[in-house]
């Protein structure tokens, strides 16, 4: 089921859906309204796009489609409930060293 009402900012929060026919598991779908993008922000975009078509890795979290009407661009994404690390970064507005090894350790291996 994807939301009614899309998000308008180009960079939006995703919204979460699940097929109708399942209970678990949950999407996220960003939905990117194609009016606020400029060309080169939409050929970054479609990079993008191709990039993570590609990428499977247990830290980045996996697109799994998308789609496109005249108004907006849908990319389907795999669900994190507890959010993004920057959301959590911005919640605790400042973490230990101790508290920010996990992060680093996970980006390292990302890279």
């Amino acid at each position: 089921n994807i939301p009614s009402r899309p998000a308008s900012a180009a960079c939006s929060r995703p919204a979460s859906a699940r097929p109708a026919s399942a209970l678990p598991p949950f999407y996220a779908i960003k939905c990117i309204n194609r009016k606020s993008l400029t060309k080169t922000t939409e050929d970054l975009l479609i990079n993008e796009i191709r990039l993570l078509k590609h990428i499977k890795h247990e830290n980045i979290v996996e697109m799994y489609d998308f789609q496109w009407d005249e108004n907006y661009i849908y990319i389907i994404m795999e669900y994190c409930a507890g959010g993004d690390m920057s959301m959590f970064i911005r919640s605790r507005q400042q973490l230990s060293e101790v508290r920010a090894r996990p992060f680093v350790k996970q980006i390292g291996k990302t890279m």
